[in-house]
Order: C-alpha cells, then sequence, then structure tokens
C-alpha cells in the first residue's frame, strides 16, 4: 500500500510526497469545522485513502469510497451518520471483482449506488485489471456491471480503461463516465444501459479532440454532455468539450496554461443561464491553478488564479454553486500549514470565491488530526454546511501505517459552516 500511496500522491500534485507534520490538537481546529471519521486503513479494517467525493439520502447519512484499506487492503464502500459512526458496506477484493476505487458513488432513484474501480475486473487477462463498473444497493449487496477490457491491453481496449471519474446517472437509468486510457488510446466517454450494456459515445483522438479525460461528466436537459480532458486541445493543456446524443463533439475551450489555466482534473458545474464552472489544476498567472467560467457563447473567464501559498493550489475536485453565487471547493496543497508538497507549501484549503472573484479560505489543513489533501467534491446540507474527504490525514495509522510511510494517517471525512 505504500508503494500505491506513493504513485498516486504523485499522480495527484505531480511529484513526490514529502510530509513535514505540524499536528494540532482537536481544540485547535477552526471553529465550525468537525472531523466525522478517520480512516485507519487495513489495520482497522475500515478503509483508508478516500480520493473521490461523497453521496448523501434523503436522511443525511454519508457514502463513499475508499481507495485502499478495508477487510483486503483493496478498499472499501463506506456509510457514515450523521453523527460520525461507520459501517462498512462492501470490501473489494482482487478476483474479477474491481478494485481501488478512485472515484465516489452516484446514487440513484432507487437508493442504489453506482460506482467504478480503477483496477481489477479481469486480472488474468489485464493485470492487474483495467477496471470495472459496479453498483451497490443500500444494504451492501455489490453487483459488477461491467468489466472494461475483458480481454487485455493487446486488444487496444475499444470500450475504454481505467476508469476514474464520478458516474452520472440520467432520468432513464442509464449511467455516464469517462475512461483515462482505451478508445483509440486517449480515452472515453462511455454510457452503460441496464437493458444494452456498456457503449462507448466518444473515443477521444490524443490530438485537438482532447486526450485523458479524468472529471466528471454533465447532462443537460436536451441530453448534451459536457467535460473536460487533461491533455490534449490546441496547446496540448486541455480542453472544455460538448457532446450530442450521437456523440459529436465540440469543443468549447482550449487551455492555454497562462493565464487561462491547464491540466483541468475536475468536471463542470452550470447555473440557470447556461454559464459552465470549473478549475484548472496548473496554469493562470502564478501556475497554481485557476477557477474559470464559460459563457453560453463560448467565452472563457477566469475568475480567480491561485497563488500557491496561503491561497491555496492545485484544485481537483469539483466545485459547488450556491444560491448567492459563491462557488466553494478545496485545493489538494497550498494554504502554507505543514505538508511540503515540494509544489506548494501546505496541506489543501477549502475555499470560498465570490461571483466577483474575491477569495476567503474556509478552513486550511494542517495534516495533523483534521487531515490533509482534500481532492474530493464538496457536498452541502441546508443548514449551509459542507462536507468533504481528505486523502492522508486524521488519526488513524501510527506504527505499521498502511497508508503512507510518513505515517501522515489515512484520510478523514470532515464538515465545516459555509
Amino acid at each position: 500500500m505504500v508503494r500505491i500511496l506513493d504513485a498516486w500522491v504523485k499522480r495527484i500534485i505531480g511529484c513526490s510526497l514529502a510530509f513535514v507534520l505540524f499536528v494540532l490538537p482537536h481544540n485547535a481546529f477552526a471553529k465550525g469545522f468537525v472531523v466525522l471519521h478517520s480512516f485507519q486503513g487495513q489495520s482497522g479494517q475500515d478503509g483508508g485513502i478516500p480520493f473521490g467525493g461523497l453521496a448523501t439520502d434523503a436522511a443525511g447519512n454519508f457514502y463513499g469510497t475508499t481507495y485502499g484499506g478495508g477487510r483486503f487492503g483493496t478498499g472499501i464502500v463506506f456509510k457514515i451518520t450523521p453523527h460520525g459512526a461507520e459501517t462498512v458496506m462492501h470490501s473489494f477484493i482482487r478476483e474479477h471483482k474491481g478494485w481501488n476505487p478512485e472515484a465516489g458513488l452516484t446514487l440513484d432513484s432507487a437508493g442504489n449506488f453506482y460506482g467504478t474501480t480503477y483496477s481489477g475486473g479481469n486480472e488474468k487477462s489485464c493485470s492487474p485489471g483495467c477496471g470495472a463498473l459496479f453498483t451497490v444497493t443500500p444494504h451492501g449487496k455489490e453487483t459488477l456491471l461491467y468489466v472494461f477490457c475483458p480481454h487485455g491491453p493487446k486488444t487496444g481496449c475499444p470500450k475504454g480503461m481505467f476508469p476514474n471519474s464520478g458516474l452520472v446517472v440520467d432520468k432513464s437509468g442509464n449511467v455516464y463516465g469517462t475512461t483515462e486510457g482505451g478508445g483509440h488510446g486517449y480515452g472515453t466517454v462511455f454510457e452503460f444501459s441496464p437493458n444494452a450494456g456498456e457503449s462507448v459515445l466518444h473515443s477521444f483522438e490524443g490530438g485537438s479532440d482532447g486526450n485523458s479525460p479524468r472529471g466528471d461528466l454533465l447532462i443537460d436537459q436536451s441530453g448534451n454532455v459536457y467535460g473536460t480532458t487533461e491533455q490534449g486541445g490546441s496547446s496540448k493543456d486541455g480542453i472544455v468539450f460538448k457532446l450530442a446524443a450521437n456523440g459529436a463533439e465540440t469543443v468549447l475551450h482550449n487551455f492555454t496554461g497562462q493565464p487561462d489555466g491547464a491540466q483541468p482534473r475536475a468536471g463542470l458545474i452550470a447555473d440557470v443561464a447556461g454559464n459552465l464552472y470549473g478549475s484548472t489544476f496548473a496554469g493562470g498567472d502564478n501556475n497554481y491553478g485557476t477557477i474559470f467560467k464559460i459563457a453560453p457563447d463560448g467565452t472563457e473567464t477566469v475568475i480567480y488564479s491561485f497563488k500557491g501559498g496561503s491561497d491555496g493550489a492545485s484544485p481537483t475536485g469539483n466545485l459547488l454553486l450556491d444560491s448567492a453565487g459563491d462557488l466553494y471547493g478545496t485545493t489538494g496543497a497550498g494554504g502554507g500549514l505543514g505538508c511540503d508538497y515540494q509544489y506548494s507549501s501546505g496541506c489543501g484549503t477549502v475555499f470560498r470565491i465570490t461571483p466577483n472573484g474575491a477569495e476567503k479560505q474556509l478552513y486550511v489543513f494542517t495534516g495533523g488530526d483534521d487531515g490533509a489533501a482534500p481532492n474530493g467534491d464538496l457536498i452541502a446540507d441546508e443548514k449551509d454546511y459542507l462536507y468533504g474527504t481528505t486523502a492522508l490525514g486524521g488519526t488513524g495509522g501510527g506504527d505499521g501505517n498502511p497508508c503512507d510511510p510518513q505515517r501522515s494517517g489515512c484520510g478523514t471525512v470532515f464538515k465545516i459552516k459555509k
């Protein structure tokens, strides 16, 4: 697990991890910030390293996945009550079932959860497996819906491989997502129908049409699909795209690095006027990422460029938009406390950005009991609280920590006042 985490932290921040812990006691947490759960990793059976965000039901329970830990060390599906009590709904196993989920869960109208695993599915043909699509009932029964690249990568994996984004379920029960690889070699947008199975809506060519989609998709009322790719486009810094129902692609924006941003790893959200909002991991005025807006006519505006210091750096999760027009999100690095990522000092932040581009830090993570490296999406309740996850930090781990060689913890679920 140490080797796995080190590899994935490199994917998150683009460099090796070297933690400098700055541990604060619980009573030093900012007002309104609460840790609902600290994952203990493999030794505690409850999972570790939650990369994805949370889903919630009508009763206020939270659901998600962890990349590692659990009974078999290959990740879990969990449930956490509003008071922080955790239940392991499912522990992933390696043999043909899919394992190491990166994204969170999506809840359908029947109360079932959909998700993907980045690895597993059929190790004999695609070591260590090219990923799988699964569903879990509210009672924890898992069903494997689809195995990506069942005959191995030597076939080219025309229907995609390595899914790592969240899923979207439409009103007809069809499931949409992306794969980082496969198709024509540069990733796909796929659709899974309960009746017809999996089909590819679009295969990226790796050039002007984009390369390596990683963010969640957005579907409008007309059935058009919107998303981002981390690479490709005219400057190879990623794109924003739109797909018609027949898969025809329109590139809405080509990122150029500076000043408009580069490497978008999150998906998009929309307001009632049809404007799209998202973030880039890098680029902008200071090369620490941006928050951007794309108008219906395709005009892009940079709302905020991160400076890499106390304001945060490298956002990766989806944004959240409230009725006042304020945007909320997390940065996986920056903040200036603890964790030295050798890219930007700090363990990450929770931020708010007003419509005029003014940014405020709602919380700065220290890398101690409160967590580190928040990378998933935020969700909100009706009482103006935000909820999310950190991939590292918390009270879990200790001697023999299966999550991180620096013993920084196995991640947390947190709650914070807006």
